[in-house]
């Protein structure tokens, strides 16, 4: 999966207004197929005119839970490998 319009994340993780979404990645190197994922983060707020918008920027409190749901996807990305190499 990619982060086309129409296609949704294999994983998210979410603390408060943040949130972490885990895409999933069809690749082909030297003839074999196989999958790796990225991720994207996002933190959600309410502008002023009443509309939900989608912001990059974090502030100093909501570090601590950005690296904690930054963790959290690593870990079920890395169980994905381990899951499809057994």
């Amino acid at each position: 999966m990619t982060e086309e319009k129409g296609n949704t994340p294999v994983h998210k993780v979410r603390a408060g207004s943040i949130s972490v979404d885990v895409w999933e990645n069809e690749n082909e190197k030297n003839g074999q197929k196989f999958k790796s994922y990225t991720l994207t983060t996002t933190k959600n707020y309410k502008a002023k005119d009443g509309e939900w918008k989608e912001s990059k920027s974090l502030q100093t409190a909501e570090v601590p839970k950005l690296m904690a749901l930054l963790s959290q996807a690593y870990s079920w990305m890395i169980s994905q490998k381990t899951v499809r190499e057994e």
